[in-house]
């Protein structure tokens, strides 16, 4: 049996992560239990009903997105395995094995991320947080990097060219979040870090913060959804199982 939908996957994933933000936020807004004006992110997720949908999306999308990468790391493994006379073959083939490594570490954060809210755990949230999205990041430098050396293999100029503008985006905007999210936190004196006021102190800079998250999570997901493009021709084939008589 062949599988022929495997650009589904990205689609899926560009559509999955955008409803459960909105859902969640529209959830805790409605309820109180944030600010209305820019939370973070994480924030929409931590009290009922809203957490539940939270981090069951979040672990759904992690799973989703492990499959994306592997399907990736196949197309690329099988397009360098088929050039081996090329000079780039064996560096291309070493990076492009650990970002698939990366990937494991990232979707673990992810998970994380989903399955421990900010309140009551911050320091685990924020460890989640930040290997989620530190190998996330090196992952898609890394792809993007691959991307336009096996061209003219695989893609086109103008997907590279769109695939790197956004990795840019999301570069600044993963810098803004942290730089300013920790001066935001120097200067914060309130009582709920889910409910930032103006008088919470560092708001301006708390702002910056957040709203940078914000394009940081929805440019990682465009990014994913590029790859519906290179996965139209890619067919999965069931796998072969082998039986024997050890036990």
């Amino acid at each position: 049996m062949a599988f022929k939908y495997c650009y589904l996957l990205p689609i899926i994933q560009g559509v999955l992560y955008p409803v459960t933000f909105i859902v969640t936020y529209t959830l805790s807004v409605a309820k109180g239990h944030v600010s209305a004006i820019l939370p973070y992110v994480s924030d929409t997720g931590v009290w009922s009903l809203e957490r539940s949908i939270f981090s069951f999306m979040l672990g759904f999308g992690a799973l989703l997105m492990l499959l994306t990468f592997y399907i990736r790391y196949r197309q690329v493994k099988d397009i360098l395995d088929r050039n081996n006379g090329e000079k780039l073959q064996s560096k291309l083939s070493r990076i492009h094995r650990v970002s698939f490594y990366c990937t494991f570490l990232s979707v673990v954060g992810v998970f994380t991320l989903g399955c421990f809210q900010v309140k009551p755990f911050f320091a685990t949230h924020v460890v989640g947080a930040a290997t989620a999205f530190g190998f996330g990041w090196f992952v898609l430098v890394i792809q993007t990097y691959i991307s336009f050396k096996i061209y003219p293999l695989l893609g086109s100029k103008g997907l590279n060219t769109l695939r790197a503008v956004v990795l840019g985006i999301i570069t600044t905007a993963l810098i803004l979040t942290l730089v300013f999210g920790v001066m935001s936190f120097t200067y914060f004196t309130g009582d709920d870090i889910t409910k930032w006021t103006e008088d919470s102190g560092g708001y301006n800079y708390h702002l910056i913060s957040t709203g940078s998250e914000w394009f940081l999570i929805f440019g990682v997901v465009f990014y994913l959804s590029l790859y519906a493009v290179e996965f139209k021709p890619i067919v999965i084939f069931k796998p072969k199982i082998k039986l024997t008589n050890e036990v």
